[in-house]
This record gives C-alpha cells, sequence and structure tokens, in this order.
C-alpha cells in the first residue's frame, strides 16, 4: 500500500537532489566528498502554514513541485516513505525558491 505525507503547520516535505560529480579526467565525485554552500531539494508536499495571534491564517510562500535551496547542515528531520528518503523542514529554514526563467 502506497503511504501519502501531508505536512502539519509549516512543514514542507522536500526530496533533495542527487549531486554528483565527474573530474575532467572522468573521476566520479560523491555528494559526501564536495564541499557545498547549500543543497537544492523539490518540494513534494507543503502543510497548510500558521496562523496568527489574532487567528488569521498566514500562507506558505514555498509550493509543491518548487525547487528550493536548504543548508547543507539544517535541521530537518530524515523520513523514509514508499522505498524513498524525504526531509521534513520548516518553512523558514529554506533559503530561497529556484525558478526557471526564459
Amino acid at each position: 500500500m502506497k503511504k501519502v505525507a501531508k505536512p502539519l503547520g509549516d512543514r514542507i516535505l522536500v526530496k533533495e537532489h542527487e549531486q554528483t560529480e565527474n573530474t575532467v579526467s572522468g573521476i566520479f565525485i560523491p555528494d559526501s566528498a564536495s564541499i557545498e554552500d547549500v543543497k537544492l531539494a523539490n518540494v513534494i508536499a507543503v502543510g497548510p502554514g500558521l496562523f496568527s495571534q489574532s487567528g488569521t491564517p498566514i500562507p506558505m510562500s514555498i509550493k509543491e513541485g518548487d525547487v528550493v535551496a536548504i543548508p547543507p547542515y539544517h535541521q530537518g528531520n530524515e523520513v523514509k516513505l514508499n522505498g524513498e528518503t524525504y526531509l521534513v523542514l520548516r518553512e523558514s529554514d529554506v533559503l530561497m525558491v529556484i525558478n526557471e526563467v526564459e
């Protein structure tokens, strides 16, 4: 049976991009050996957002399908669903949304 995740509050479910490199000579460098300032991830699911003290909803600025930049040492939690590993982060953990422009 396939599991479906719906984050709560201001949390988002993301899948990190696989970042691998080949050198000019063809040597494969895995993600764990490279030093990156940020990591990229696809947003899979988004929670409903938070509420202000007066009870008005604060909408999320991130939506499903966005590509986001997250810090390499984030405070997220790993979750395994349907054989895949995902991260659950708060919206405030995201550094920026990356859009493609033509």
